[in-house]
C-alpha cells in the first residue's frame, strides 16, 4: 500500500511539473481517442441502418403491396359486414315485435280461456243441479207410483241415429232424457 501511495504521489508530482504544452497534447489525444470511439460507434450504427434500409426496403415494399391488396379485399368485406349488421338489427327489431305480439296473443288467449272456464264452471254447476233435481224427482215419483214400472235414462246429447242410448226415438236436444212408464210406452222428453 505504501508503494501505491508513493507511485500516486510521483504521478501527481509529474503532472504538476508537466509542461503546459504536454497537457494540451494529452488532452487532444484523449479527445482524439474519444472521437475515434464515437466514430466507430457511428460507423457501426450507420452500417446497421444501411443494412436495414437495404433489407427493410424490400420487406417494407412487400408489406405495402400486401396492405394494398388487403385494402381491395377488405373494402367489400366491410360493406358485406355492414349489410349483415343492418340485416341482423332489422331481424332483432322484427323478433322483438314478434315477441311482443306473442305476449299479447298469450294474454288474450289466457283471458279467453279464463272466460271459457268460468262459463264451463257455470254450465257444469247448472247441469249438476239439474241432475240432482231430476234424481230427487225420480225418487219422489217412484214413491208415488209404488207399484208401476218407471225408469229414467239421461241421454248425453243427440245421436247420429236419432235414438237415445237406450234405443228410444227422441228429439235432438243435448239435454234430453227418456222416461219409460211401462214396457209398452216410451217417451223421450226434453
Amino acid at each position: 500500500m505504501l508503494a501505491f501511495l508513493a507511485l500516486g504521489s510521483s504521478v501527481l508530482a509529474s503532472e504538476q511539473s508537466a509542461n503546459p504544452i504536454r497537457k494540451v497534447v494529452t488532452m487532444l489525444q484523449m479527445m482524439q481517442n474519444k472521437v475515434i470511439a464515437e466514430g466507430e460507434k457511428e460507423t457501426e450504427l450507420y452500417e446497421k441502418y444501411v443494412c436495414w434500409c437495404k433489407n427493410g426496403a424490400s420487406s417494407l415494399g412487400k408489406s405495402i403491396a400486401d396492405a394494398n391488396t388487403k385494402i381491395g379485399e377488405l373494402g367489400p368485406a366491410i360493406k358485406e359486414a355492414e349489410g349483415k349488421k343492418e340485416q341482423l338489427e332489422a331481424d332483432i327489431k322484427q323478433h322483438r315485435a314478434d315477441r311482443d305480439a306473442a305476449k299479447e296473443a298469450m294474454a288474450e288467449a289466457t283471458a279467453i280461456r279464463e272466460k271459457e272456464a268460468a262459463a264451463y264452471a257455470e254450465a257444469n254447476a247448472e247441469a249438476l243441479a239439474n241432475i240432482a233435481a231430476v234424481e230427487k224427482a225420480i225418487a219422489a215419483i217412484s214413491k208415488g207410483m209404488a207399484g208401476a214400472f218407471f225408469a229414467v235414462w239421461i241421454c248425453a246429447g243427440p245421436s247420429q241415429t236419432g235414438t237415445c242410448k237406450q234405443g228410444h226415438a227422441r228429439c235432438r236436444s243435448p239435454r234430453c232424457f227418456c222416461v219409460s212408464l211401462s214396457t209398452s210406452r216410451r217417451v223421450c222428453a226434453c
